[in-house]
């Protein structure tokens, strides 16, 4: 039995469920799931689906009034976001997209720092990867951990390289950020850098560090490369 408390956290769910039986991406249990919701609810179940895409644009136009608008509306922080298939919750949009406003209001509201999207990566592993070090230090700060993988092992700090910020990786690697871990295809930091590194001034910075601090650049991938 649906609870009126519950009533915006349950929209969410069918709206999610909608959209993906939409794209027929849904089976037989997540059709009963529906139904179940739908006759729980007499409310417009796109509602949710519509707002989630509202607040996407919102952070990422910097627009405060709408996203406290919508925390107030659901209340929960959390809920993985309707408009796409990506599992990202509004810590993870605003890591990469938003103001410092933004994360100091979404960090007031102690979200889960830590929680990943589909790709398995974590609001520190996007904000690395965009280049926002103002979000980074503030998510560090909270304690968000510098040591996950995601779904292609690739740490924070592998974002940090990505991105070509060594300020963002010296960050990362000040607050606990390993070096000697390895993706799916056995590189190392050195060959990650060599491979997907950008091409900026930083590039010979971080491989310089990664060489100071122990690692062997005639170790080989699982390709046979060093």
């Amino acid at each position: 039995e649906i609870k009126e408390s519950d009533t915006a956290t349950h929209i969410k769910i069918a709206s999610k469920l909608v959209n993906d039986c939409f794209i027929n991406n849904c089976d037989n249990t997540d059709i009963l799931k529906l139904e179940n919701v739908i006759a729980g609810n007499n409310v417009d179940i796109n509602s949710a689906f519509v707002d989630d895409i509202k607040v996407a644009s919102a952070i990422k136009d910097g627009d405060m009034v709408y996203l406290k608008e919508y925390i107030k509306q659901y209340g929960a922080v959390d809920q993985p976001l309707t408009y796409d298939n990506e599992n990202n919750r509004m810590i993870h949009l605003i890591a990469q997209y938003g103001t410092p406003a933004m994360m100091d209001l979404i960090l007031a509201l102690q979200p889960q720092l830590d929680i990943t999207n589909v790709d398995g990566n974590t609001a520190l592993h996007l904000a690395a990867l965009s280049g926002n070090a103002d979000a980074v230090e503030k998510l560090l700060g909270q304690g968000a951990a510098p040591n996950i993988p995601n779904q292609n092992r690739e740490f924070a700090i592998n974002m940090a390289i990505k991105n070509g910020s060594f300020e963002i990786f010296r960050l990362l690697y000040s607050n606990g950020a390993g070096l000697m871990y390895y993706d799916n295809n056995g590189n190392n930091l050195l060959h990650y850098t060599v491979l997907y590194g950008a091409e900026n001034d930083d590039k010979v910075p971080i491989i310089q560090f990664l060489l100071e601090h122990g690692l062997n650049s005639e170790e080989k991938n699982k390709q046979g490369k060093t």
